[in-house]
């Protein structure tokens, strides 16, 4: 057995072995966001490849009403979601805007303020 046969068969059991290692195919890649939300330029509303809630989030009282030419849509709360549970400090709103309470979360649990 010459050393060139030698060569090609060991490489192609290395070959053999990492296919049947690897199940025979290759894991597609992830998207990072499985869905996101644009308010202006910023991103809002993220929920991961894992389906969990991520980043700033807002929550709108007209949500799925066709806006008129100019207006905004109300907001009603702004927070920020880490790994599905809230985190930081929640921003509430009345329904004509004007801010009514303010909380502070840690792993989703209300802190002391």
């Amino acid at each position: 057995m010459s050393l060139r046969s030698i060569f090609v068969s060991i490489l192609s059991f290395g070959c053999l072995f990492l296919m049947i290692a690897c199940g025979g195919k290759e894991e597609p890649s992830k998207p990072l966001w499985q869905s996101y939300e644009m308010q202006g330029s910023d991103t809002i509303n993220k929920v991961d490849s894992a389906g969990l809630k991520q980043g700033i989030w807002m929550f709108f009282a007209d949500k799925g009403k066709k806006a008129k030419p100019g207006e905004k849509p109300k907001l009603l709360v702004k927070g920020a979601y880490f790994d599905d549970k809230r985190e930081g400090i929640w921003f509430y709103y009345s329904i004509d805007g004007t801010p009514s309470d303010t909380v502070k979360y840690h792993l989703d649990f209300p802190q002391d303020q």
